[in-house]
């Protein structure tokens, strides 16, 4: 009996040690560290997401909000896809004193890469009116940065972008411009 009990004792140890060494490394939220697994287990996990690829979304300009804010006599607008100011909007270009100062700013992305042996140099802008910014290189698809789907509120009539402190006009216990996936079940709210 004695024997029997120690050698089922003996397999258990041997077991839980060997399920703590397969076992993959997570964080305080439960997510796996990903730069501590290995290529096995990164293939296991993610299946045919692996290897990892350029993860390329395309956004859509139904999504594009915007939200005018003025403070120290300034007022401007923002938008969702990276630009502050817009040509032609002389409620909001960066007025000052009563004065628009401002046409469009917004990022500048640059890089130089190696494909084939080619040197390619590649710069991108914020702007996506017809006439500005990136095109396809037959000129087909305009390109930009679009905001994706998901971050912000598609309610009709909403077209403010997701800012803190917003108010909830409709009272549905929502901030009015943010989307419904930021809500929270463990905090029940968002």
């Amino acid at each position: 009996m004695k024997l029997k009990f120690t050698s089922i004792l003996l397999i258990m140890i041997f077991l839980t040690s060997a399920i703590r060494l397969v076992a993959q490394e997570k964080d305080e939220n439960g997510f796996y560290i990903y730069k501590q697994l290995s290529e096995n287990d990164m293939k296991r996990i993610f299946g045919e997401n692996w290897p990892p690829k350029l993860m390329k979304i395309n956004g859509e300009s139904r999504y594009i909000k915007e939200s005018i804010i003025n403070g120290n006599k300034i007022t401007t607008i923002l938008y969702n896809y990276g630009s502050i100011c817009r040509p032609n909007l002389l409620a909001a270009d960066l007025v000052w004193q009563g004065l628009g100062y401002g046409f469009e700013f917004g990022p500048l992305a640059a890089a130089e890469i190696i494909q084939d042996g080619d040197t390619l140099h590649i710069v991108s802008d914020s702007f996506v009116l017809t006439g500005q910014g990136d095109y396809s290189p037959d000129e087909t698809v305009k390109w930009g940065w679009l905001p994706k789907g998901g971050f912000v509120d598609t309610t009709e009539g909403q077209n403010e972008i997701a800012r803190l402190n917003i108010g909830d006009k409709d009272g549905d216990g929502k901030p009015d411009s943010w989307p419904e996936r930021w809500y929270s079940p463990e905090a029940g709210d968002y």
